[in-house]
């Protein structure tokens, strides 16, 4: 399901950036996008204890939302701004590969037979898709 969202995403934001921009709309989205996120808070956890945590987590909290939230949210949009959202979906593609690769070579992970297949087959497609005739 969220691979078939990330998709009408990527199709869908291609239009709107054009007419927006790629940073107010980025802006927009993660506007949107934390409202909901608070709202939930807000309707599954009635006693607002948020800020009853240690500054470790907070510090945390804020290099994590910044380095794997706001900053690759922006750099996507700005990807799909410059180079089409085809091009952006392939190169995307490729992030478990190099997931797997990391936890390999940095954490000494073992690659197994099923990833292996994942792979070759990711690999295959990004292959077809980016050598595919233009329509």
């Amino acid at each position: 399901m969220s691979a078939v969202a990330y998709a009408v995403y990527l199709i869908g934001s291609q239009t709107i950036i054009g007419r927006l921009g790629a940073k107010r709309y980025t802006a927009l989205a993660m506007l949107a996008a934390t409202g909901g996120v608070y709202l939930h808070y807000g309707l599954s956890n009635p006693r607002f204890d948020l800020l009853e945590q240690p500054a470790a987590v907070y510090g945390y909290g804020l290099a994590l939302g910044i380095f794997s939230a706001i900053l690759p949210s922006f750099l996507t949009s700005e990807e799909i701004a410059r180079i089409g959202a085809a091009h952006t979906a392939i190169i995307g593609a490729t992030g478990p590969i190099a997931t797997l690769l990391m936890a390999w070579f940095l954490l000494g992970e073992a690659i197994t037979a099923l990833q292996l297949f994942g792979t070759i087959l990711m690999l295959h497609g990004v292959h077809q898709a980016s050598s595919s005739p233009a329509r």
